[in-house]
């Protein structure tokens, strides 16, 4: 059953649900500068940036946050998987708040990462799994960039 649970969270992060359109969504989502970033490992100084089209390989860990920013409940875990996430940025492929952090890491480097509900799954959540207005916690690892 936990298998079945990860698979469908792995799905859920990669799928489009998160995105919103229209003048409405747009009044909602807040700006990419409310993610709250702190640096676990710090990668190569001379490590590039990821940019629009590049493609990412990541492992993360991801909770629900409880109220005084602290990891709640894992919802997933590639590193249990032992296979990292690949996703491209300017795709759409994961959240928009973790793609917004990711593109601010390097090579090397691993953050923890606090995104509001805005831009993580927002209102709606995920049926029973993540709530509406969850803020998530992730601790990502940029293992490489192609």
């Amino acid at each position: 059953m936990k298998k079945y649970i990860i698979v469908g969270i792995a799905w859920v992060l990669l799928s489009s649900c998160g995105k919103q359109s229209g003048p409405r969504a747009a009044a909602r989502q807040k700006p990419a500068s409310d993610i709250k970033m702190s640096m676990l490992t710090k990668g190569p100084q001379d490590s590039p940036f990821p940019e629009i089209g590049s493609t990412v390989l990541v492992h993360y860990t991801g909770w629900i946050a409880q109220s005084d920013d602290t990891p709640g409940r894992q919802i997933d875990s590639s590193i249990e998987r032992k296979k990292p996430l690949q996703f491209t940025i300017g795709l759409g492929q994961v959240i928009k708040g973790f793609e917004e952090a990711v593109k601010r890491m390097q090579v090397g480097q691993k953050c923890r990462v606090i995104l509001p509900s805005e831009l993580a799954y927002g209102e709606h959540g995920v049926g029973l799994f993540i709530p509406p207005n969850s803020r998530l916690i992730f601790d990502i690892e940029f293992v490489a960039m192609k």
